[in-house]
C-alpha cells in the first residue's frame, strides 16, 4: 500500500505544482502590440485635373453636366458654377431672364450660357 499511496501523493504533488504555476500568469495572455499599417505606394493620377470640354450647338450647362458627368440634384448646380470659375466665365454669363429683349444678369453665380465651339473646362 505504501507504494500506492507514494505515486498517488506525487501525481498530486505534480498536479498541484502544475496548477499553482499556470494561476501564476504564464499563461494569460499577453497584450497585444498595436501593428502599424504598411504604407502603400502612392499611385499616380492618370486623368488630369482639369478636363477640356468643346460645346456643341444646342448643349445646356446644367443638362450637359446631368448628361455627361453623371452628377444629379444640387450637385449640378455645384458643378456649372464650378465650371465657370475654372473656364474665366465674367458676371455677363450669369443670366437670368429676359426683359423687354434684353437679357438680365442674375446674381447667383450660376453660369447659363455656353456658346458653341467654345472650349470649357471642367
Amino acid at each position: 500500500m505504501k507504494g500506492k499511496t507514494l505515486y498517488t501523493s506525487l501525481g498530486l504533488g505534480i498536479l498541484l505544482t502544475a496548477g499553482i504555476t499556470s494561476s501564476c500568469g504564464r499563461d494569460q495572455e499577453r497584450p497585444a502590440v498595436p501593428q502599424t499599417p504598411a504604407v502603400q505606394p502612392a499611385v499616380p493620377d492618370t486623368q488630369p485635373s482639369v478636363r477640356e470640354y468643346t460645346v456643341q450647338r444646342g448643349d445646356i450647362p446644367s443638362v450637359w453636366v446631368y448628361n455627361s458627368l453623371g452628377l444629379r440634384g444640387n450637385n449640378i448646380y455645384k458643378k456649372v458654377k464650378e465650371i465657370g470659375v475654372l473656364s474665366g466665365f465674367g458676371p455677363e454669363r450669369d443670366i437670368v431672364m429676359k426683359v423687354d429683349g434684353e437679357l438680365v444678369s442674375g446674381k447667383d453665380g450660376y453660369f447659363d450660357s455656353w456658346h458653341p465651339g467654345e472650349k470649357i473646362k471642367y
